[in-house]
């Protein structure tokens, strides 16, 4: 195994490793994808994904330490299909919804995300999400904030994207939303929220309306409502900066 002697705090801290056979490391993190996308976290081990690739796990190992390393390179291919727009043709706000729109589309695509937001989030050294924050910040700063604050304007934006994604990705994992077909299925929850809100007219008012809803829609327009305020707030925010003068403080 490369470097066996040497530990390292991120996987982006290593250097490559050399090739030994014909599998490389970017063919191991599609197929480590693909089985995630079918099989959910619970379904990736080194086993099966060395099963996968009809090679021995040793040979897994030369690439990769772990699992958690594994899972490290995969959600950085995650962020890798967010597509950015061109600051010069457009205004901050429709790049700031563009990536939000974005980040949620990738989130739904790839529930398992919801198992591992330490690396979702906290793994700031991940190239794709360096080249994502440092694009937007060159998007906030030429919109007027400094640097600092586009740097807490994103974090306010991303914060909102993430959780509300996260969420819905986890109640359509529960099986609800992916079961809208099943008359049966959506027929039991129905029958479960009106017991759990007997005692709760406001809620029972609220999951009663839902009940021939369009989910997709429904659920895209909560997220555009959410967004848009928090896109209302930070357009205040930079009225004010261009109203003083004050170039960003606070």
């Amino acid at each position: 195994m490369a470097d066996s002697d040497t530990t390292y705090v991120s996987v982006w801290a290593k250097p490559a490793p050399e090739t030994r056979s014909t599998l490389t490391r970017d063919q191991i993190v599609v197929a480590a994808m693909e089985l995630l996308d079918r099989d959910g976290i619970e379904g990736l081990s080194m086993r099966n994904l060395a099963s996968g690739l009809e090679v021995g796990a040793t040979t897994l190992y030369w690439h990769v330490a772990n699992r958690q390393e594994l899972l490290a390179l995969v959600v950085n291919e995650v962020y890798g299909e967010v597509e950015l727009l061109d600051p010069e043709e457009a205004d901050w706000r429709s790049a700031v919804r563009h990536l939000a729109h974005q980040t949620r589309a990738g989130v739904l695509r790839h529930p398992w995300v919801v198992s591992v937001l330490d690396l979702l989030v906290g793994d700031s050294f991940a190239p794709n999400l360096v080249r994502i924050t440092e694009h937007m910040l060159v998007v906030l700063e030429g919109a007027g904030f400094a640097l600092r604050e586009a740097e807490r304007a994103l974090s306010t934006v991303s914060a909102y994207v993430l959780g509300i994604s996260l969420s819905e990705a986890a109640w359509r994992g529960a099986g609800y939303a992916d079961e809208q077909g099943d008359e049966a299925v959506a027929a039991e929850w129905q029958r479960l929220a009106m017991t759990a809100t007997e005692d709760a007219p406001r809620l029972r008012a609220l999951f009663t309306a839902y009940e021939d809803v369009d989910v997709e829609r429904t659920t895209t327009d909560d997220f555009e409502y959410g967004l848009d305020r928090v896109l209302d707030g930070l357009q205040l925010r930079l009225d004010a900066i261009a109203g003083t003068g004050s170039g960003g403080r606070g």
